[in-house]
């Protein structure tokens, strides 16, 4: 697995980026050796790691978790980490009352995840 941490001072959320997830009862273990804070609030949630999933977005109040599975097709994990970030963009605008607007261009939250698939995705 691979860890990356993004703060993002703008909304003041830090977020964590797992990536190459093959077996999620294995989670807490990376995360206790990566990040002791986040391993702590991941161990304090109740997570359904029975169900397979290709990514999940797990957030409190001010830190995203963002779970990806390993994949060799990397189309289908930028796919999914793409899928991810909208919910993480969702939860950040929804509790600050940002607002999307049906039919419009909401160029304020392209432009969010777009500079969060960055931040993930670079090295």
């Amino acid at each position: 697995m691979r860890f990356k941490k993004y703060n993002d001072k703008v909304y003041g959320i830090n977020y964590c980026f797992v990536f190459d997830v093959v077996d999620v009862k294995k989670i807490q273990e990376f995360l206790d050796k990566k990040d002791k804070k986040i391993a702590r609030w991941y161990k304090s949630i109740d997570v359904d790691n029975t169900i397979p999933f290709a990514g999940k977005t797990i957030k409190n109040t001010n830190n995203i978790l963002v779970l990806i599975k390993k994949d060799k097709d990397a189309s289908f994990v930028i796919a999914t980490l793409v899928h991810e970030l909208l919910h993480a963009l969702f939860f950040v605008f929804g509790e600050r009352g940002i607002e999307i607007q049906q039919g419009g261009g909401n160029e304020h939250a392209t432009y969010y995840l777009d500079h969060l698939v960055y931040e993930a995705l670079r090295k």
